[in-house]
Formats: C-alpha cells, structure tokens, sequence
C-alpha cells in the first residue's frame, strides 16, 4: 500500500472468490463491509442474509467455531462449501493437516520451508 489505498480485504473464506464475478471482484476489495449487502448480495441471493456483510465475526460468550470466528481445527472450507451448496457431504477432500496442532503456544506448527 504505497500510496494508501485498499487493494485487498478478507473476511470469510471464498466469499470474493466463489460469489463476485470476476468484474466485479476489484470493487469488493476496494469497498467496505458496511456496503456488502446493498452493493453485492445480488451476487450472494438466499445466502446474503447470513455471509454479509464480509467481515469475521467473534462472540466470546459462545464455543462455536467458523461462522463465529474460528477454531484451530475447523475446516473453513468445508464448511463454506457445504453452506453454499446445501449438501452436508461437501468438501474439498483436504481432510486433515499435515502436522498434529501441538498441545502449547503457538498452537501452530513450524512453517514450510
């Protein structure tokens, strides 16, 4: 960000990838959550509702995973795939990492090199 503007933001997993057309993918980066719903849920249809505005929500008073944030074991894709489809069998076939989450801080394993 050299000269200060927004290029890029994440929210959900897939959100941009799968649901803005490809035209449409720069003005999502570009914008801001609060205007998801009226500039991009016609893109979205039945599931606005629920996966806008793009942003990580975190309720501390509940134990759920993703969609309330994320756990280190939830499969985010997955879990999108079968939202988005309706089919609870959906998946990418990635089933499991590679490398256990220890039991301490960081909780992650070594990165590759």
């Amino acid at each position: 960000m050299l000269d200060g503007d927004q290029i890029d933001r994440m929210g959900r997993p897939g959100i941009n990838t799968i649901f803005i057309p490809d035209a449409f993918k720069n003005a999502f980066n570009e914008g801001e959550p609060e205007d998801d719903v009226e500039d991009f849920s016609v893109f979205l249809g039945a599931l606005s509702g629920l996966l806008l505005p793009d942003i990580l929500t975190v309720d501390t008073a509940s134990t759920a995973g993703f969609l309330n944030g994320r756990q280190m074991a939830d499969d985010v894709i997955d879990i999108s795939l079968q939202v988005i489809t309706g089919d609870p069998s959906a998946g990418d076939c990635v089933d499991a990492n590679d490398v256990a989450f220890p039991g301490v801080f960081p909780y992650l394993a070594s990165p590759h090199s």
